[in-house]
């Protein structure tokens, strides 16, 4: 983390250099133009790095790597407005008209770096609370509070999330997320580990795709619930089947034979981390459905 705030801060400085002129004399150098884009550049660093230690936590790690080049970009791009906003009002004030055009350019400048700030505090505070509806230790209390912040629709979206995939979450929120209409909510419920079999079967049996690509995510269900879903409509889904060790050799047979190329490959891929199906069987197989009649 040190190396990359450092890197993130050498590259600010290097171009704010460049834009200021330092080799030359004048307001450019002033503390009144340099104070608030160090200023500017620290704050984005900071919330920058606490967002980069947020993926990491979360195992996000396409995210933690977008990370990296943005935070630099957008370090650069608003301590360099940040610099011409104090510039230009260093300006205005030696101006020998001081009129409001004077200070239209200083003000909106200012407004943009105000706003900047106010944008990364209000994403800190729900950074900060769905980390806090995720942890494991919550009292009573705390579930307490959550959980009537979730039913009344003040919850952040991703502390809401985040609570639903809590164990401690009350088994009747718990439940509602399994039939609720947001699909984030039912996905949500198949990353919590204590909800009930039979309400996680449900999910994998969801109208989307995608809810019941996480109930194979969820690692949870039974072989022959894995089976079942080896005829799934959806690609994404076949696929994540072929990482399962508990599927039946029939059905990941099927697998290696399914439509979808993208589906095979898996398959293949995976296929010397099973016992089974052996070269012959999955022969056989190829050999009966060549043989079948179109329907």
């Amino acid at each position: 983390m040190t190396i990359l705030i450092a890197g993130w801060a050498a590259v600010v400085a290097v171009v704010l250099a460049a834009v200021a002129r330092v080799w030359r004399p004048g307001l450019n150098r002033s503390i009144g133009a340099w104070g608030p884009a160090v200023i500017m550049a620290a704050w984005v660093i900071m919330t920058g790095a606490l967002a980069y230690d947020d993926a990491i936590a979360k195992k996000a790690w396409t995210g933690a790597t977008l990370i990296i080049p943005i935070i630099g970009l957008k370090a650069v791009l608003l301590s360099v407005l940040a610099y011409f906003a104090g510039f230009t009002i260093l300006k205005a004030q030696h101006a020998a008209s001081t009129g409001a055009l004077a200070w239209a350019l200083p003000v909106v400048l200012a407004a943009v770096c105000l706003y900047a700030i106010g944008s990364d505090a209000f994403a800190l505070r729900e950074m900060a609370a769905e980390r806090h509806a995720a942890r494991a230790d919550l009292t009573e209390s705390d579930v307490a509070n959550l959980a009537k912040r979730v039913e009344t629709g003040s919850a952040f979206d991703d502390e809401k999330l985040a609570f639903i995939t809590n164990p401690k979450c009350p088994p009747a929120l718990l439940q509602s997320a399994v039939i609720a209409a947001d699909i984030n909510m039912r996905i949500a419920a198949t990353r919590n580990p204590a909800l009930p079999m039979d309400e996680l079967l449900k999910l994998a049996r969801d109208p989307a795709a995608s809810v019941r690509l996480y109930a194979v995510y969820s690692d949870r269900l039974f072989s022959e619930d894995y089976a079942a879903l080896v005829g799934d409509p959806d690609e994404n889904v076949r696929e994540a089947l072929a990482w399962k060790k508990e599927l039946p050799d029939t059905d990941f047979t099927a697998l290696l034979l399914d439509s979808s190329e993208r589906v095979r490959k898996t398959a293949e891929s995976r296929w010397s981390y099973r016992t089974g199906p052996s070269e012959e069987e999955v022969r056989r197989a190829y050999d009966a459905r060549q043989q079948k009649p179109a329907s």
